[in-house]
């Protein structure tokens, strides 16, 4: 994924994060519907 260095927490953390708003988001969706 990364060509640089491959631990790097800030971008681990932003994945992270990324990746929980999209869960949230496909919940509300699920819920909505």
């Amino acid at each position: 994924m990364c060509g640089g260095r491959g631990d790097n927490p800030l971008r681990r953390r932003a994945v992270r994060v990324a990746s929980g708003v999209q869960a949230a988001a496909t919940a509300v969706s699920r819920k909505g519907n």
